[in-house]
């Protein structure tokens, strides 16, 4: 017999090469998927671990301890109670100084004393009755919403001096018809140019203001745009109310 000779690989056939590359790669991702399921596991199963032990450590910490009370049985704390120096002491203190007893004098309930009824807050009084600055009939115009005209000249109290002064707001006084709006109003409000204040009108038709003026120019805007109305303006101011205080 002859000696036996090395064997030689075998030929590779065309096309194996990709194929054992493609086999080698699928095995390479098999291992690569399983040694990711096992550090998946292992991670869960720690984080269970630590979780299980908080809840643990939680719960064991939370419990109400069961032994506090039962450290020395009740019959002994009544025994040492009635043996100590100290506690009859305290209990012939007790019977020769309670309320009722012989020789003691009978003890008077304290006396009640009064509730006190505050002093009301003194209320402020208006001191006075002020009108519109005239620096806001420069801000209105023609067309404007009747809402904020009469927000602009609303009534307001300020504090001047220390004392509150009343400012007259804007009043509506009538209402009547048009044939150029279905709905015409006037209002009149006192400005602060004069002493007295001046009366000033204002004419709104279907919620816009048409026009103003003093009383004198009331009756050529009634012409102008032909207005029915029951309104005639009074420039002599209204002596305001005052309440009674007394």
């Amino acid at each position: 017999m002859t000696p036996a000779e090395p064997l030689e690989p075998s030929p590779v056939p065309p096309g194996s090469s990709e194929q054992y590359a493609l086999f080698l790669h699928y095995r390479q991702a098999r291992r690569e998927r399983r040694q990711r399921r096992l550090r998946i596991a292992a991670s869960a199963f720690v984080a269970g671990a630590g979780l299980l032990t908080a809840v643990l450590f939680w719960t064991r910490h939370e419990r109400p301890s069961v032994t506090a009370r039962t450290i020395e049985p009740p019959a002994v704390l009544s025994r040492d109670s009635a043996t100590s120096p100290a506690a009859q002491k305290e209990r012939a203190g007790a019977t020769t100084e309670a309320p009722g007893g012989p020789g003691s004098a009978p003890s008077s309930p304290p006396p009640r004393s009064s509730p006190r009824t505050p002093a009301p807050a003194p209320t402020p009084r208006d001191t006075g009755v002020m009108y519109q600055p005239r620096g806001r009939l420069t801000t209105i115009r023609a067309g404007d919403a009747k809402e904020a005209v009469f927000e602009l000249f609303g009534t307001t109290i300020e504090r001047r001096n220390g004392s509150l002064v009343r400012i007259e707001g804007m009043r509506l006084r009538a209402t009547g018809r048009s044939p150029h709006h279905a709905q015409v109003e006037v209002a009149e409000v006192r400005i602060g140019d004069t002493a007295a204040g001046s009366l000033y009108w204002f004419l709104f038709g279907d919620g816009r203001l048409v026009a103003w003026g003093r009383p004198e120019e009331w009756a050529a805007a009634t012409g102008r745009y032909q207005v029915e109305i029951k309104y005639q303006p009074n420039p002599s101011p209204t002596r305001p109310r005052t309440a009674d205080h007394s």
